[in-house]
């Protein structure tokens, strides 16, 4: 829990996985008792990287991490972006683009059927499956999608595939 916590205070990319963690702490019957604790442990842990941050330039965190250079990071990598700006649609690199409703418009359907299946086999591996197919729909519909990227959601598959169903 703590080591997630962390990994969510220095990478944003974790935040994708977050949905299916909790949803896997609420789904296991030992823990769903403890699962208020399990948050707060998780919030303390969290905010304790995060808030000497916050403190120091609020704006500036959001910023990075929220809004992620949405209109000046180049378009590069092997995302929709890349194929929309070979197809003209996007005129240049650094050139606007609305990439959030894409990513609105099919994480959101992906996410509540990835639920669904996650509540159905209610296991670790249905969570780091689920997981890994929403990071890469997530990432794809994004600004690029770097090799990076691609090792973070290979990883999260391959762990899901090897794990067994009681982990």
């Amino acid at each position: 829990l703590t080591t997630f916590a962390l990994a969510c205070a220095t990478k944003a990319t974790a935040w994708l996985a977050a949905p299916f963690f909790f949803a896997q702490l609420w789904l296991g019957d030992s823990t769903r008792k403890s699962f208020g604790r399990a948050a707060l442990v998780f919030a303390a842990t969290f905010g304790s990287v995060m808030l000497p941050f916050l403190v120091w330039d609020f704006r500036a965190v959001v910023e990075d991490t929220l809004i992620l250079g949405a209109n000046t990071n180049y378009i590069w990598g092997y995302g929709i972006s890349l194929w929309l700006f070979a197809a003209g649609v996007i005129p240049d690199r650094l050139s606007p683009f609305p990439f959030w409703i894409l990513q609105l418009a099919l994480g959101v359907p992906t996410l509540l059927a990835l639920f669904r299946y996650q509540a159905r086999a209610a296991s670790p591996r249905a969570m780091m499956i689920a997981a890994a197919i929403f990071a890469f729909v997530f990432i794809f519909f994004s600004r690029h999608l770097a090799d990076s990227y691609l090792g973070y959601i290979v990883s999260l598959g391959v762990i899901g595939y090897f794990s067994s169903e009681n982990a």
